[in-house]
Parts: structure tokens; sequence; C-alpha cells
């Protein structure tokens, strides 16, 4: 039957897996001007990386308030198109990475955030197979508007067979 219960450990894998990335943190922590390049700035540490999780990495489908003052960048990921896959004991389904922006962070030298930090997502993501829900590949990346402040792309990635 459906393992739906299992999806909550699948997330929290990936969150420790984008935790994991010292670059993908440094782009998220550090709200830096166009001038300074975040992966200068100093290493975090394990517990500055988890604290991440739930103020600018969120496993949910949060969007920013347009209340917002913070100028940040932020990752939602969840699951999404559940279908039947090869048998009843496996399932397809989406990996959703939402990257928003605050627009004034945008810039960075030579290099937009949003376009970097889905560099390092899909670093991480792309072909990998060890988490125990099937083979991941890239499908496709929108942009998103999210409002006045906040911009962005949705990127997913096709799940096949997990249990």
């Amino acid at each position: 039957m459906s393992r739906f219960q299992e999806l909550d450990e699948y997330i929290y894998e990936t969150l420790l897996t984008i935790t994991s990335s010292q670059n993908l943190c440094k782009y998220l922590k550090y709200a830096t001007d166009k001038e300074t390049n975040p992966l200068s700035m100093s290493d975090l540490s394990e517990e500055e990386r988890f604290s991440l999780i739930f103020d600018r990495i969120y496993p949910l489908p949060k969007l920013p308030d347009e209340k917002l003052v913070d100028a940040a960048s932020y990752v939602t990921v969840y699951f999404d198109n559940i279908e039947k896959g090869g048998s009843q004991y496996f399932k397809n389904s989406v990996l959703v990475f939402n990257v928003i922006c605050h627009l004034e962070k945008w810039l960075m030298p030579s290099k937009l955030r949003p376009n970097q930090i889905m560099h390092e997502i899909d670093t991480l993501f792309n072909g990998k197979r060890d988490m125990g829900i099937g083979g991941m590949e890239f499908v496709r990346s929108n942009f998103i508007y999210v409002n006045k402040d906040f911009a962005g792309y949705s990127m997913r990635y096709r799940i096949v067979d997990f249990s």
C-alpha cells in the first residue's frame, strides 16, 4: 500500500541535504549588497545552518508576506503531483523547490542570487538516488512573481518510484 507517512522523512532528509551545503546556506543567510559576494563571508557552523530551517528554508509552500521588512532570500520545498507509479507499492511525484529572493538582493558581483541558489540546489539533487525516494531528475524551472518586493523561480524534480 501507500506510505504517505514517509513523506515527512523524505522532506527532513531534503532539509538536511540543503543545510549541508555551505554555499547554499551563505546565499540564504547573508543578505549582502550587490558589491559583496556572500561566499566571501564566514562559514556557518552546523547550528547556524540548521537555524535556517523555518527562518529561510521552509518544508511547506510558504511565501514571504508583503509586510515583511527583511530583504532576504528563501527556499521552500514540498511534494506535488503524487501519482501511482509502476506498482501498488511505488509512486511517482515531483519535489518542488521555490527560490524566492527580495528584488534588492538579486544582484551580486557578476551573478544573480536566484541563479546561484538554483545551481546549488541542482548540484545537490539532480540525479540523486540515495534518499530512499527513487531517482531524481530535473524537469523544469518557472519564474514566479510573489509580490512587488519578491520574485524567484520554482524548480521541479521528478521522483520516480518512491515507496
